[in-house]
């Protein structure tokens, strides 16, 4: 049976957030270790094992044309609160995966990639990344809508349904703008205005690199 399992994290050559959901036949005793680059930590008594196995009737379906289709999403927090993502805010990730049917002699089905993988720009304010699915095809009984995102998306199924992996916080880079009051240049003295947000920590003239001239009197002012 294969599996895929809660996504690992990187930052690219190119400065981008990597999600890559890897898929494994293996047990959840070989899970992926836990994301390098997210503050994440399990919730509720939940390791880092599979996310969606690979059957259809986890997810309440039959047939032989049953379908996978992984989706994520990040938010922005609201005043340090995670926000649920909209239906809009999920992306897809790779193509859909078939789904093995309820029987136990059903045929395996073939899985021509050992990972998916999605990249996001870096958020610039703390930000949650969730998961999400649809499912294609075959006989449904849970989630009845091929055109619906369930998962952390919180959509409504047929029928009970506990999403139960905790939301994932993400890295972030904060936005920070510089401007002049009359325009810097070499041998004349301006005033330099730093705007960043309230939880960037205090910069200090040492984080900033400058050529052909230097900064003084570097105050935070509010």
């Amino acid at each position: 049976m294969y599996y895929v399992y809660k996504p690992t994290f990187s930052i690219s050559s190119a400065g981008r957030l990597v999600a890559r959901f890897a898929i494994l036949t293996g047990s959840p005793a070989i899970a992926p270790t836990e994301p390098l680059y997210m503050s994440q930590s399990p919730s509720g008594g939940y390791g880092y094992g599979p996310q969606y196995p690979l059957y259809a009737d986890y997810f309440g379906g039959s047939g032989t044309t049953c379908f996978l289709q992984v989706g994520c999403a990040i938010t922005q927090n609201n005043g340090g609160g995670s926000v649920i993502p909209t239906q809009g805010d999920v992306v897809a990730v790779g193509v859909p995966l078939p789904l093995k049917d309820v029987p136990s002699n059903a045929i395996q089905p073939v899985i021509l990639q050992t990972e998916l993988v999605v990249d996001f720009a870096i958020p610039t304010a703390s930000s949650t990344f969730f998961s999400a699915f649809k499912v294609y095809g075959g006989s449904q009984t849970l989630f009845t809508s091929e055109t619906t995102w369930y998962g952390h998306t919180q959509a409504a199924a047929a029928a009970s349904f506990d999403f139960t992996y905790p939301y994932l916080p993400t890295w972030f880079s904060p936005g920070v703008s510089v401007s002049a009051s009359s325009g810097a240049s070499v041998g004349k003295t301006c005033t330099l205005t730093i705007t960043a947000p309230d939880y960037l920590r205090t910069l200090t003239a040492s984080d900033l690199v400058v050529t052909g001239g230097t900064i003084s009197n570097f105050t935070k002012v509010s």
